[in-house]
C-alpha cells in the first residue's frame, strides 16, 4: 500500500501551516488520491483540460460528475486538506486505520499537542501504538498515522 514513509514525517514534523503540496504527498502516498487530467467545455465552447484529484477508485470523469466538478473553482480540484482540516486528518484515520482509537493529550497546548492512536480495546492493555506530537493537532495527527504505518500497523489489526 505504502513505501518507506520517513520523508513524509520528517515534512510533517517540519511544516508549522497548512500546506497543500505536503497534502498532495499523504494523498498519493497513503490516501488513494491521485491527480488526472479532465476535459471540459469551457464558457467558449472549445474544449480544455484541467487537473483533477480524484480517489483512485473512482474515475476522474465519475468523480467529476459525483461531486458536480467546476473547473472554475480552483479549490474543488484539490486533494484533501489533510493539514488544514482536522475533519480531514481524521477521515484518513479511519480510512487507514479502522476502529483505532485517538487519544490527544493537549494539557499545555502552547508547549505541543500529543496524538497516541493505538487499536481499540482496553488502553491499560494496548500494545502496539503510534504517537504524534506538534504545535497543530492536524500535523499531530497525521504525525501518529504515518507512524502506525510506518510500524507495520495493517487497517484495524492489532
Amino acid at each position: 500500500m505504502q513505501g518507506d514513509l520517513s520523508a513524509l514525517i520528517e515534512r510533517v514534523e517540519k511544516c508549522s501551516k497548512p500546506d497543500f503540496l505536503l497534502e498532495r504527498e499523504i494523498a498519493k502516498a497513503i490516501g488513494g488520491w491521485r491527480e488526472s487530467k479532465f476535459w471540459f467545455t469551457n464558457i467558449n465552447g472549445s474544449t480544455e483540460a484541467t487537473t483533477l484529484w480524484h480517489p483512485e477508485k473512482h474515475s476522474v470523469e465519475e468523480w467529476a460528475k459525483v461531486t458536480e466538478f467546476d473547473p472554475y473553482l480552483p479549490q474543488a480540484s484539490e486533494a484533501p486538506a489533510y493539514t488544514s482540516s482536522l475533519d480531514a486528518a481524521l477521515a484518513l484515520v479511519e480510512e487507514q486505520l479502522p476502529g483505532w482509537t485517538r487519544l490527544v493529550d493537549a494539557t499545555a497546548p502552547e508547549l505541543g499537542i500529543c496524538v497516541e492512536l493505538f487499536p481499540s480495546g482496553d488502553i491499560a492493555e494496548r500494545t502496539e501504538s503510534a504517537r504524534g506530537d506538534h504545535n497543530r493537532e492536524t500535523h499531530a495527527t497525521l504525525l501518529a498515522l504515518l507512524r502506525a504505518l510506518s510500524n507495520g500497523s495493517k487497517e484495524g489489526v492489532a
